[in-house]
């Protein structure tokens, strides 16, 4: 049977894409970026394995209630499960839901003989794509959905528009006494919010 690392799952969220989104997030990625957004889901270590069957079903029900528009994955490096993300990917797909991934790797890496098993299979089921590594020294105004200035968007049907993936949305809340933020945000401007309340 499939499964899926997973690092976490959102069923509708408007910060990680065009429109109300569910989010998967992976566990397990090989590059650690320094500065990294979400280091929590670095390790590699199998703590919550996943059916794929059960993702599509909370994918199902997060449409069903909460009228998704598109799923997004993250991570972690969801090219590193590409084989089992391009099967809930096309599960998206066929229920008429938009799919958009981020990545370290370049985008001609994964359409190369040395991409991850599942890559190309994984590309053809994605609207969108962001690709390239996170780099601390380039995050400073960095566009919209990316997390430093060296990454790009590309759109791979026309289902979205780059119009849609430049609104920068942004979410800021605490939980068991520590700050969650989500959405992909320039790490000085929040500091700055936060110490001008205080925290």
């Amino acid at each position: 049977m499939s499964t899926i690392n997973l690092g976490d799952f959102a069923p509708a969220l408007e910060e990680m894409g065009p429109g109300l989104r569910a989010c998967i997030w992976v566990q397990g990625c090989p590059m650690a970026c320094k500065g990294c957004i979400t280091p929590e889901f670095i390790p590699d270590d199998v703590t919550n394995e996943v059916t794929v069957m059960s993702i599509c079903n909370q994918i199902r029900q997060a449409q069903d209630e909460h009228g998704i528009i598109g799923v997004s994955f993250s991570g972690g490096e969801p090219f590193m499960q590409a084989h089992t993300l391009a099967m809930v990917a096309r599960f998206a797909q066929k229920r008429g839901l938009s799919t958009l991934a981020w990545t370290g790797f370049t985008r001609a890496h994964l359409e190369s003989p040395n991409a991850p098993f599942g890559s190309t299979r994984f590309i053809r089921a994605l609207d969108v794509l962001i690709d390239g590594p996170f780099v601390q020294s380039r995050a400073a105004k960095a566009p919209p959905l990316r997390g430093s200035t060296n990454q790009q968007i590309h759109l791979l049907t026309d289902r979205h528009t780059m119009e849609e993936c430049e609104e920068r949305k942004v979410s800021m809340k605490i939980e068991d006494d520590k700050i969650v933020t989500t959405g992909v945000h320039d790490f000085r401007k929040t500091e700055a919010l936060m110490r001008l309340f205080g925290i």
